[in-house]
């Protein structure tokens, strides 16, 4: 029987790479059969990225289910996608923290997480994952596209957290009414922040329902002035406020008109600040 000799390393990782860069992952899976060496080259290939995006959430079982099986696959993975809708997006963080290394520690390390986007529809979902004990995190992005505030969502997150933070961006949908806070309860929240706050930018977007007002009381806009500007946010470079109203049954901009005359007695002091880079935007987007 004739000796079997195997290829090289450096061509077997070659071969991987290029099935990879053509995405056959179904010959990378045919390839893992060969020998054992091949088998864990495509399989660092195979599970570097994972997609667990189910309507039913299927995926996120099936995938406990091979790494109880298999625990080094977890060592693999670089990229996971996950976009859970409610009632999945609760438990986002109990999917995470099954990923476990091979010496038992947490795959996903939340506190080493230096950039956070949350788009939910959910409140508990958000605040679940404000509650973690972030150490490094320095970008924050909330995307709120249901009726509900932000109070005791950013005031529930862990003093370290806020104090380390330097960007924080958000988008605020479906804010209507006079007597309502434009904000949704942001400026309360920012008064959570502590003093020693290393809070670079901020950024708000607030889109106005089609054809619906929001408030023009003074006090609402001017709120956000006072809290930046009191003191806790000494690091402070870059301010930008966004105020989107859509149109759709006609080209009336009289919301604008006011809200553009109270922008300029609201941000006085943000506009005057020397260290802060201010932009107030207010327009009507006619769809």
């Amino acid at each position: 029987m004739a000796n079997k000799k195997l290829l090289p390393l450096d061509i077997l990782y070659a071969v991987a790479e290029i099935l990879t860069a053509r995405s056959d992952m179904d010959s990378l899976k045919t390839s893992s059969l060969a020998c054992r060496d091949f088998r864990r080259i495509c399989e660092k290939q195979i599970f570097a990225k994972v997609d667990l995006t189910a309507d039913d959430g299927s995926l996120v079982d099936q995938f406990k289910k091979l790494l109880d099986i298999k625990p080094e696959a977890a060592t693999f993975v670089q990229d996971v996608r996950l976009f859970l809708d409610p009632p999945y997006s609760s438990n986002l963080l109990t999917v995470l923290s099954s990923m476990k290394a091979l010496d038992g520690s947490p795959s996903v390390n939340l506190r080493l997480l230096e950039f956070l986007d949350i788009y939910m529809e959910s409140k508990e979902g958000v605040l679940r994952l404000l509650l973690e004990d972030y150490e490094s995190l320095k970008s924050l992005t909330i995307r709120l596209h249901m009726d509900w505030d932000l109070r005791g969502t950013l005031s529930a997150m862990k003093p370290r957290t806020k104090e380390n933070l330097q960007s924080l961006s958000l988008e605020l949908d479906d804010v209507t009414g006079q007597d309502r806070d434009p904000f949704l309860g942001l400026c309360d929240e920012l008064k959570s922040f502590p003093s020693a706050s290393a809070l670079k930018k901020i950024e708000v977007k607030i889109f106005v329902m089609s054809d619906c007002d929001c408030s023009t009381r003074l006090e609402y806009w001017s709120a956000f002035d006072e809290v930046l500007q009191g003191g806790n946010f000494r690091f402070l470079e870059e301010v930008s406020l966004a105020v989107n109203i859509n149109r759709y049954w006609s080209d009336d901009k009289t919301l604008e008109a006011k809200l553009q005359s109270i922008a300029k007695s609201a941000f006085c002091r943000l506009e005057q600040a020397a260290d802060v880079r201010f932009q107030c935007i207010i327009a009507t987007d006619l769809e």
